[in-house]
């Protein structure tokens, strides 16, 4: 969009010692404009149809006297390449008067046209303050006589390849033509109507509000009714005739020794619970005596001495001491 826009403001302004190319950071040989580019370009007068996309090669930046980047990935790439393209890569908002933040142009591939647009105005503005600057308004010195020189040049056979040149852009253009006018008959289509997803759990209540509400059924109170009870269980088993078979009897044997062995038990059990509370009253009056001896001496020992005990301490005292001393 940037070349095709640039071309048309130097057309317009009669400036020819300008030459522009463009060539991408990360994309491959050959691509076609994109659908959104064309239309807008379109509307400028500008015809990309013939643009195919180029990536960035080295000898492209040491034959540019002014390399210009869309965003600062553009210029770190350049200056990455050639050391050449220091002091001569710039960013094209930056390099035109722009400061701050809103410096970087961004990608509009893969977006909207309302992405394209805001991008393309963007361009637009910092574009036609690039024409105004001395770099592009003042020729080269020795450009006319290099131009003068290259005319001179010129002869029959290069006529003939300009002019046959000039018939293949024609063609071209017919059928960017004929291409952007499809284009706009599909953008000028109704969009197909969606069917809405199908929504998991319960309906909202304003979906269900416009539905006819089936009354819930009144629980019934009580015992079922024996035609109720007859239809929900399953018929019984018809009972075999004659005696039953040696798999069936062994079964019912074992059932009968486990339940005369749960009734042998039962007693046995009985008796172990008995003798397990007699001992375990037997171990709390023992205790229970023993607790009631330390407390009677504690209260003893907390009592106040009468003069007759502590007289009786004092002789036990005297004859200990007496003992002793023999």
């Amino acid at each position: 969009m940037a070349e095709g826009y640039l071309k048309k403001l130097l057309h317009e302004r009669g400036i020819d010692w300008i030459e522009i190319s463009t060539a991408g950071v990360m994309t491959p040989t050959g691509l076609l404009p994109t659908p959104e580019a064309e239309l807008l370009l379109r509307e400028e007068g500008v015809d990309i149809s013939r643009h195919r996309s180029r990536p960035m090669k080295v000898h492209m930046l040491e034959e540019a006297d002014l390399i210009l980047g869309m965003s600062s990935l553009h210029v770190q790439k350049a200056i990455r390449e050639s050391d050449v393209a220091r002091g001569k890569t710039f960013l094209l908002k930056e390099y035109v008067g722009y400061h701050g933040k809103d410096v970087q142009i961004p990608d509009p591939m893969g977006g909207t046209m309302d992405t394209f647009k805001r991008v393309f105005d963007q361009l637009k503005d910092a574009l036609e303050k690039l024409v105004e600057t001395d770099f592009i308004r003042i020729p080269p010195e020795q450009w006319e006589s290099e131009r003068a020189a290259a005319e001179a040049e010129i002869g029959p056979e290069e006529e003939q390849a300009q002019e046959q040149a000039g018939a293949l852009e024609e063609k071209e253009s017919v059928a960017a033509d004929e291409r952007i006018a499809a284009i706009e008959e599909k953008l000028d289509e109704e969009p197909e109507e969606i069917a809405p997803k199908r929504r998991r759990g319960r309906p909202r209540k304003s979906e269900t509000g416009a539905q006819p509400s089936q009354p819930p059924t009144p629980r019934k109170r009580g015992r079922p009714r024996k035609t109720e009870v007859t239809a929900a269980v399953e018929p019984a088993a018809p009972k075999k005739r004659g005696r039953p078979r040696k798999s069936e009897t062994k079964d019912v044997e074992k059932t009968k020794k486990a339940a005369k062995a749960k009734v042998a038990a039962k007693p046995k059990a009985k008796k172990v619970a008995k003798e397990k509370a007699k001992v375990m009253a037997a171990s709390r009056k023992k205790s229970g005596a023993a607790e009631k001896k330390r407390k009677k001496a504690k209260t003893a020992a907390q009592k106040p001495q009468t003069k007759k005990d502590q007289k009786a301490r004092a002789k036990t005292r005297a004859k200990a001491g007496r003992g002793k001393r023999r």
